[in-house]
């Protein structure tokens, strides 16, 4: 149930290293993800999740280490450990495809909300007459074949499982910037 925690600390560490992994002058630095879900959820849950004498629910869902998160409380999240970013907020339902587009190529990932899940789609490229999205799934590693998806509406909406389709999407923008939806 910590797919939320580890979108959190995926963020976090990318807005930490920005500086670095921009302008580092012996080329990109892949930043190292450290493992901060039980940090996040510790500090959500008030609670340490990470010791050896774990509250209950750390590998069996229950409260209040094992907790899943509402979006409001992800943003809520975000806003308090991210503040460079910008301000976080939650669209309900899936933006048009030019403000993703705009939020990726200023180097801002954003999260996707899905029933019971969220995703960060960290980057897009051209392709043809389509523009591809990547993809970090916070459950498990993927196959590099599955981590470009080809186009928008396979992302956004999932054909192959419409009730998995994205419900909402999680972003920050500095702010002096507006973002029109």
């Amino acid at each position: 149930m910590w797919c939320w925690a580890t979108v959190i600390g995926e963020f976090e560490e990318y807005y930490s290293n920005l500086k670095l992994l921009r302008d580092d002058p012996f080329g990109p630095v892949t930043p190292k993800c450290r493992k901060e879900e039980c940090t996040v959820v510790s500090d959500r849950m008030g609670t340490d999740c990470c010791g050896s004498n774990l509250p209950g629910g750390c590998m069996n869902a229950s409260g209040p280490c094992g907790e899943g998160m509402m979006v409001e409380g992800i943003t809520e999240l975000l806003n308090k450990r991210i503040p460079s970013a910008g301000v976080w907020q939650y669209h309900k339902g899936i933006p048009d495809e030019q403000m993703f587009i705009d939020l990726l190529s200023a180097g801002n990932p954003i999260g996707t909300i899905h029933p019971g899940h969220i995703n960060a789609v960290v980057g897009c490229r051209p392709n043809k007459n389509e523009t591809e999205y990547r993809l970090v799934d916070s459950i498990g590693p993927v196959p590099p074949e599955f981590m470009w998806f080809p186009n928008y509406d396979m992302m956004m909406k999932t054909p192959w499982a419409p009730g998995a389709a994205v419900q909402g999407v999680i972003y920050a923008t500095k702010q002096d910037v507006a973002v029109v939806v």
